[in-house]
């Protein structure tokens, strides 16, 4: 079912149209998907400026370049000259909103995260959740991951799943070179 019927309400007006036109090209080839990054955390936590859309989508390689292979060019162009190598080797599907010029960084390897997501009240899409957000901000670690951090706990910090946090952060540690449990576990006390 399109979702167009509704503005989206965004923090960033410019890209509710953007929005919705994903969801619906997603939907339409009966992927699964939500919002991350910095429109996630406007959502989740405080309001910043960001200058795409980043989505997670829950598909297998397969998929993503199919759906490559169908954009017509005139709603979703790719933004890079071989996405279909970004694709196979990122699992990064780099598309943009040709109407607004709006890039779209579809990524499909955090699957969890998709089954997790929540619609928030008046928005029409699923939004990763406040742990999810946590997790992701920290591994990344600017400047402006870390401030999202902030604002992310300055509204959720008493309703944090600390549990899922702890648990997942020792799962993805292995593969990082620091310490997230330790980063999660300051963040609770702190």
């Amino acid at each position: 079912m399109p979702i167009g019927s509704s503005r989206c309400q965004t923090v960033n007006e410019q890209f509710d149209d953007a929005i919705v036109r994903v969801a619906n090209l997603l939907e339409s080839h009966q992927l699964a998907f939500t919002l991350i990054g910095g429109l996630a955390s406007s959502i989740r936590g405080r309001l910043r400026v960001t200058a795409d859309i980043d989505i997670v989508v829950d598909c297998e390689v397969s998929a993503a370049v199919s759906l490559l292979k169908q954009l017509d060019g005139k709603s979703f162009r790719p933004f890079v000259d071989d996405a279909e190598v970004s694709i196979r080797q990122f699992y990064i599907l780099p598309i943009e909103d040709v109407a607004t010029g709006t890039p779209i960084d579809a990524s499909g390897f955090e699957k969890m995260v998709v089954g997790r997501a929540t619609t928030p009240e008046g928005y029409p899409i699923p939004v990763a959740t406040a742990e999810d957000l946590l997790l992701m901000k920290l591994m990344a670690g600017r400047a402006q991951d870390v401030s999202d951090v902030q604002g992310i706990l300055a509204l959720h910090k008493d309703t944090i799943d600390w549990s899922y946090c702890i648990e997942i952060a020792g799962q993805l540690q292995e593969a990082l070179d620091f310490d997230l449990v330790e980063a999660i576990q300051n963040l609770k006390s702190g």
